[in-house]
């Protein structure tokens, strides 16, 4: 005798209510054990089956899904719920099975307009098939039908994230009354994680709602951590991370976390004690090492900063952009230009729109001694890359101006200089360069007012006295650059600069000397 569909009772609706109330659950293998208890306590109910086969397909496992619709199939083959549970092995299948997956959802819906799965089943695939909007009218729907749902609120709260209306996510969740999830996390956690990098102070807020309803959980008070970090509120978050490690010493998120806010609090020492925490927990991990390198190289120890990232280059993991400029920069900073170059090549391919790279790569090119026409040219155009990606930098524009020197065009050099002091009057280094350049130039007149002007606006005055000496010798002034001269080389006697002292000394001597016969049948 062949079974017919026993009706669904009141009983059985409880039951299932139950198994879908656990969805989401990590042990799927425990939803699977109470599926098994309602088909074995309801043999006959296709929704039973229709509800084991759906557990199947959580665990992945298509074709024991399969075997149960067939078996509802046979006990009753217009049910509604064979329709969905074939929609759910469409959306499974994936690929050219997504169109029929809503065509087979659409079917349940003409019926079942308010099925709680089968509207977050064609949400799911709207998202599969790249139609966000679509997705989040299905999941809004299921939030309507259903408003005290936790997985149709959480997928809608997502999908709007993800599309960047991160407000309507907030307003959602606010205005929501949805009960912790089955696992005792509170919707507000999800929301805060989901803020984290665009908004982290909004995050906060809700991270903070989360704790009052879950309690001491670490993820909570870990997430919150990050917020404060990106909010550049460093020594929160150390106290934050700190809070966090007296209950789990061993987790190296919190560590590496508190790591990264010594750091960014020039607290070096306490920075690296917490890495090499880290290091003892396991010797052979690479993890950790860029933060590592980038403590030396900020606390200016180029050769530890090399040996960090030669580690990372053995270990093949020396990547991407930011490692290769921080490997060319510390070589750079070693003196070592020959061995920085191909770093920042390699970060200019990796990366077309780093300026940092290009800078310095410009940089190099013109300091290794003095440039030949071939890396003056090349710096030329590099440092023409650089001002384009920041043109509000000063560095490439000057780059550039060493570069026309290099290749004997002083005068579009000087241009450089001159249009950035008339757009930059306050920016007093470079209007300093700018006398000098001048002065090099054999412009002692312009030079001469600059030289002027900033001492007047107190800027660098012994050099600018000594700068102005030398501009009103070369225009036959002897005694007025004589004054100025001894000026400087008085106040650099207090500063204690012997250096610049003895540079006077030697300025002041040349002017004493008498004039050859060839300047002064020049007139000079």
């Amino acid at each position: 005798m062949t079974a017919t569909a026993a009706p669904a009772t009141g009983e059985l609706q409880q039951l299932l209510a139950t198994l879908m109330a656990a969805d989401d659950i990590d042990d799927h293998d425990l939803e699977l054990e109470l599926a098994d208890s309602i088909v074995q306590r309801f043999p006959t109910a296709c929704e039973a089956l229709q509800a084991r086969a759906r557990i199947h397909l959580r665990l992945e496992d298509a074709e024991a899904a399969r075997s149960d619709l067939q078996a509802a199939q046979a006990l009753d083959a217009t049910h509604w719920g064979n329709a969905w549970v074939r929609c759910l092995l469409a959306h499974a299948e994936g690929g050219a099975a997504l169109q029929e997956a809503l065509t087979l959802g659409q079917q349940v819906l003409a019926t079942q307009p308010t099925h709680l799965d089968t509207l977050i089943t064609l949400g799911k695939v709207h998202k599969a098939l790249d139609a966000p909007e679509e997705a989040a009218a299905c999941y809004r729907q299921a939030c309507q039908a259903h408003p005290a749902s936790f997985r149709a609120h959480n997928l809608l709260m997502q999908v709007l994230c993800e599309l960047g209306r991160e407000d309507e996510a907030i307003a959602l969740i606010r205005a929501a009354q949805v009960p912790m999830h089955s696992y005792h996390m509170a919707i507000e956690y999800n929301l805060g994680t989901l803020l984290m990098k665009k908004s982290p102070r909004k995050a906060i807020e809700f991270l903070d709602i989360a704790r009052q309803k879950m309690g001491r959980i670490n993820n909570v008070q870990h997430n919150r951590a990050a917020c404060l970090e990106k909010l550049d509120r460093y020594q929160d978050a150390i106290d934050e991370w700190s809070d966090l490690l007296e209950h789990e010493p061993d987790w190296d998120w919190p560590r590496a976390g508190r790591a990264r806010c010594y750091r960014d609090l020039e607290q070096f020492d306490a920075a690296l004690a917490d890495l090499q925490h880290l290091k003892q927990a396991d010797p052979t991990s690479t993890q950790h090492l860029t933060l590592e390198a980038t403590i030396h190289f900020d606390r200016a120890d180029y050769p530890a900063a090399l040996k960090t990232l030669q580690a990372l280059e053995q270990a093949q993991e020396l990547q991407g952009e930011f490692l290769t400029n921080l490997l060319g920069a510390t070589y750079k900073n070693m003196g070592d230009l020959d061995a920085a170059r191909p770093y920042f090549e390699r970060a200019i391919a990796d990366d077309p729109e780093s300026y940092r790279a290009h800078n310095n790569l410009a940089f190099c090119l013109l300091h290794n001694g003095r440039p030949n026409k071939g890396e003056a040219t090349r710096a030329l155009a590099v440092a023409e890359a650089a001002m384009a990606l920041q043109p509000a930098q000063w560095a490439p524009h000057e780059h550039r101006a060493r570069a026309l020197l290099a290749l004997g065009r002083s005068k579009e050099a000087l241009q450089v200089f001159d249009t950035w002091c008339a757009a930059h009057p306050d920016d007093g280094t470079v209007a300093l360069d700018y006398a000098t350049e001048l002065l090099n130039a054999g412009d002692p007149a312009q030079a001469a007012q600059r030289f002027e002007r900033l001492i007047a606006q107190d800027i660098s005055v012994p050099y600018c006295h000594w700068g102005l000496g030398k501009a009103l010798a070369q225009l036959g002034k002897t005694e007025e650059a004589r004054a100025l001269l001894l000026k400087a080389q008085h106040l650099y006697t207090l500063e204690g600069n012997t250096h610049s002292v003895e540079a006077c000394a030697e300025t002041l001597a040349n002017l004493d000397k008498p004039k050859s016969w060839l300047r002064r049948l020049m007139g000079g």
